[in-house]
């Protein structure tokens, strides 16, 4: 992400939300806004990864960091709901270990698809170490009364996905779900990366349905979950090139796309507009 944000206009920031190490002696740590809740998450197949309070306080961190963005240092601490500064235009993405399991636990909890069905390879797992993950993720689910839960016409249950995410989620997840929703409080478009960014747009169209409506996508994940994910968004990707990196990479190609658009919508000439008869075309419009 940082080498592909070099190309457009773009700033990056990076967030701790609960980094399990102390990189405080690391020269570039200066660069890393600290929002940490707790060092790590819980091993979800014994406990829960995190508090409801601390996944609430991750989704409040997510929210706030929107409201703030282009904002000067000075500002930073002044949520104001009405603008970003001159950030129009938001990418979600995020940098993880394991968080391809979280992620995949917690869309098999909120769609009640069996985990085995949509539990891909992550960073490149052996068929041994995909079996062990198939086995870890179910295993988790029993856990915690998620395997094959039925919602029953309650997507939208606050609790319930507050639980869910606490459960089986991660901080990021919880964060990048905050992120979302803060994009539509401040009505600005924001775009979905990979898979874990993908369940983590869905939390938040489930918590707050509006939030649909400032969602983009960009690239197809090469996890499987990710197809049940945008599916349940009802939501269609616009570049396929068998990436499987994430970390926001998708984000500046589709920011590319979005302006393109936006040129065209506000540039280009139309039949109406030079007075051409197209009258002819109708079977293909």
């Amino acid at each position: 992400m940082q080498s592909l944000q070099g190309t457009q206009d773009t700033e990056l920031v990076v967030t701790d939300m609960g980094i399990a190490t102390d990189y405080s002696a690391d020269p570039d740590a200066s660069k890393v806004i600290d929002h940490s809740i707790r060092r790590g998450t819980g091993n979800i197949v014994k406990e829960p990864a995190m508090t409801e309070d601390e996944c609430l306080r991750a989704i409040t961190t997510g929210i706030n960091l929107v409201a703030n963005v282009g904002k000067e240092p000075s500002e930073n601490k002044n949520v104001d709901k009405s603008s970003t500064g001159t950030v129009d235009l938001i990418g979600v993405g995020e940098m993880g270990v394991g968080n391809t399991t979280t992620s995949t636990a917690l869309l098999s909890a909120l769609t009640g698809v069996s985990p085995e069905d949509i539990t891909g390879r992550g960073a490149g797992l052996t068929d041994e170490a995909l079996v062990k993950k198939k086995e870890v993720i179910r295993k988790a689910l029993e856990f915690h009364g998620l395997l094959n839960k039925k919602w029953e016409g309650n997507e939208n249950d606050a609790e319930q996905i507050i639980s869910a995410m606490s459960k089986v989620g991660g901080l990021d997840i919880a964060a990048m779900c905050g992120a979302f929703i803060g994009a539509a409080i401040c009505k600005k478009a924001v775009v979905i990366d990979g898979i874990i960014s993908a369940v983590a747009a869905l939390c938040a169209v489930r918590l707050c349905p509006l939030v649909k409506g400032y969602l983009f996508t960009s690239h197809v994940s090469k996890e499987p979950a990710y197809d049940l994910a945008i599916k349940e968004l009802e939501l269609k990707p616009y570049l396929m090139l068998n990436m499987g990196l994430g970390e926001g990479s998708g984000c500046p190609m589709a920011f590319q796309i979005i302006e393109d658009a936006c040129v065209m919508m506000r540039d280009m000439a139309t039949f109406e507009g030079g007075g051409i008869d197209d009258s002819y075309l109708e079977g293909i419009r």
